[in-house]
């Protein structure tokens, strides 16, 4: 299926109980689960979309998730997913850029610098027919977003339980 400039395929994530839409192609997925958190990630080009599930997952753990960096919050929604209540919320991710030491083969020390670019992230939390919590996220580099947003709004608007 296509919409907007991405084509589409259902993915079943059988151990939460959801179904939603990746990017089909080539790119893997990545899946798997550490203790009661449970995982589906892809990554595609210039996006990153995905789902979280388990028990202690909210928009709260979310925004937990990035730690001390200055994260500009959008302000809760509600929204409706697999038939029930949900909250949506966006965030402004800063860029990142680092600069790591190494050791070169003649014993002299180097530097690598490293940029992680800026990104708007969108999560929306629910919870499935079952009870269980989730997270399903799509992120975004800020000067893509306009040329992907109807793969946005199908991504986030294909989550089934």
């Amino acid at each position: 299926m296509t919409t907007g400039t991405l084509v589409w395929r259902p993915y079943t994530i059988t151990k939460l109980g959801i179904t939603m839409d990746v990017v089909d192609g080539s790119d893997a997925l990545t899946e798997g689960g550490t203790g009661e958190l449970y995982y589906v990630i892809q990554n595609h080009g210039s996006i990153q979309l995905g789902l979280r599930g388990g028990t202690t997952v909210s928009l709260s753990w979310w925004r937990d998730s990035f730690g001390g960096r200055s994260v500009v919050f959008g302000a809760e929604t509600q929204v409706t997913v697999c038939g029930r209540l949900a909250r949506r919320q966006e965030a402004s991710v800063p860029e990142q850029r680092a600069t790591g030491s190494f050791r070169g083969s003649d014993g002299k020390l180097g530097h690598r610098p490293h940029r992680v670019p800026p990104t708007t992230q969108i999560a929306i939390a629910g919870t499935t027919a079952g009870g269980t919590a989730f997270v399903a996220f799509w992120v975004v580099e800020p000067g893509q977003r306009a040329a992907l947003r109807m793969d946005e709004d199908h991504f986030l608007a294909s989550i089934r339980c």
